[in-house]
This record gives C-alpha cells, sequence and structure tokens, in this order.
C-alpha cells in the first residue's frame, strides 16, 4: 500500500537519506552495543568500539575496533571499488540463501542480530584485548581480521536488501 505525504520533496529527500542511514548502521555490529568493564565504565563504556584501540598488525597504526569494523564494509570512498565489492557480494550473498530475511522488525536486526554477534565475534565473548589508549591499540589475534570480513559483508548484503524491501513496502512495488 502506497501512502501518501504532504511532506516537500526537501523533507522526503532527507528522511530517505536517514532510512539509508538507520538501516545501514544497525546492520553494522558496533552501533548496537558498548563494551562495559572496569577498563571501559558506566556509562559510556568503549562507545560502541570508537575508544576501543587496537592494531590489525604488529607494525600496523592504532585505530578503533568501531573503525576496524567499518572498514571491513567499504573499505574506499572511491565509487568504482565500492560498486565493484557490492557486485561481487551479491553472487556470494543471494537473497535465498540468507535466512536472516525472514526477520522484518527493525529492532530484533539490532537485538537478535547485530547485538549477538558484535558480543561473540567483535569482542569475542569479552575476551578481545583493547586499549582505551589512542597511541597504543592492542593487537588483535592472528585469525581476527579473516573472520571478521565475511561477517561484515554478510551484514552489509543484509542491510541491502533489507533496505530494497523497505522500499519497496513504503513506496509500492513497481
Amino acid at each position: 500500500m502506497r501512502s501518501k505525504s504532504n511532506a516537500s520533496n526537501s523533507d522526503k529527500a532527507v528522511a530517505i537519506c536517514w532510512l539509508f542511514h538507520l538501516i545501514g548502521d544497525v546492520h553494522q555490529l558496533l552501533h548496537t552495543t558498548k563494551l562495559i568493564t572496569n577498563q571501559y565504565p558506566q556509562p559510556e563504556g568503549d562507545r560502541g568500539g570508537t575508544c576501543f584501540y587496537i592494531r590489525v598488525k604488529p607494525n600496523s597504526q592504532t585505530i578503533s575496533l568501531h573503525k576496524f569494523w567499518d572498514d571491513l564494509i567499504v573499505g574506499s570512498e572511491r565509487f568504482q571499488t565500492v560498486r565493484n565489492a557490492a557486485t561481487s557480494l551479491r553472487s556470494s550473498y543471494q537473497r535465498n540463501k540468507l535466512p536472516e530475511l525472514r526477520e522484518t522488525k527493525f529492532n530484533n536486526w539490532a537485538k537478535l542480530e547485530s547485538f549477538r554477534i558484535a558480543k561473540q565475534d567483535a569482542y569475542l565473548n569479552g575476551k578481545l584485548s583493547g586499549s582505551s589508549d589512542k597511541n597504543d591499540g592492542k593487537l588483535l589475534p592472528a585469525n581476527y581480521a579473516a573472520t571478521a570480513k565475511p561477517i561484515a559483508q554478510r551484514r552489509m548484503s543484509l542491510a541491502g536488501y533489507r533496505l530494497a524491501d523497505v522500499l519497496n513496502q513504503l513506496l509500492g512495488q513497481r
């Protein structure tokens, strides 16, 4: 069912941009959680990994865990690079092979999926070592990046399919 709106075109454009942003964000695991420990106390914790500093390799630059997961998803600002990555992911993550798509509630994408995966795979059930010193990140485990990449790709693919479904629902299938 299509709904008509009296909103201005500019307001509709802003709303569509927010929809893209929010659906993408809820699929980035660290947007759904914060680590609370003695090192990262209440109320802010590690702020979704933005204050949890790591290094991917022994001599690499210190970055936040949040940035690490963001970069797994896109990794480039060049349109052609992003387009090529998205095209190759489409064959690896076909709609009919993603049972998570049966879940249509936004809150469950966050609570039942992203939060659970963040706890288990991003924070390794609380066993991942990080630093609160942005100049001296802790080294990630050897297989962490290789394990994280397909998780991030799957989440990005789910976000794309779900965004398409929400847009079709809002705008009516043509």
